[in-house]
């Protein structure tokens, strides 16, 4: 039921985006300026191979919506593969810049309630990309019986209604009396 997908071709302009911010001074001094002396133009030689390291970041970046986990592959030479199971995450968390909304675009954070930083992070998937993940990984948690409670009225560890999983039933662990 899963296949791997590619990040949205997009995430090439935000890739070169981010990887050129720091060069940004430099190439404005190279386009302003009347006399150009050579340190500019090795500056604007030096922008090329940062441009084409986001056109290879995106080309070697794939992720998947397995059964039950989200799966990010990074990497052709130094390989990276992130396994990050719905029943862990804690909070999908969306952001969108100006010029992603213009675009129709948003990226996507993946974080886990024991990491300290985001566990996965798509850079830049189409709206309706986005929303699949989100549900994916909410119903993974349904699934599992964790993002469940049960309904009023239910008793826990019965289904509210077929096809859904409640909450497992709760377990007394400690009882102080006085």
């Amino acid at each position: 039921m899963s296949s791997s997908r590619r990040l949205h071709r997009w995430s090439l302009l935000f890739m070169a985006g981010d990887a050129l911010r720091g060069l940004i001074f430099p190439l404005a001094a190279l386009v302003f300026t009347a006399r150009q002396s050579p340190w500019e133009f090795w500056i604007a030689w030096f922008s090329l191979p940062v441009a084409g390291f986001s056109v290879w970041r995106y080309f070697t970046t794939w992720y998947e919506l397995a059964d039950d986990e989200l799966i990010v592959r990074t990497g052709l030479l130094f390989r990276n593969v992130r396994h990050v199971r719905y029943a862990r995450v804690h909070n999908i968390e969306t952001v969108q810049g100006p010029l992603h909304r213009l675009l129709g675009v948003t990226d996507v954070r993946v974080e886990t309630a024991g990491a300290s930083e985001q566990e996965a992070r798509l850079r830049v998937l189409a709206l309706a990309d986005a929303d699949e993940v989100r549900r994916r990984v909410v119903e993974g948690k349904r699934l599992t019986g964790l993002g469940a409670a049960a309904g009023p009225g239910t008793v826990q560890g019965e289904a509210s209604a077929p096809g859904t999983v409640a909450a497992p039933a709760a377990r007394e662990l400690v009882c102080l009396r006085l």
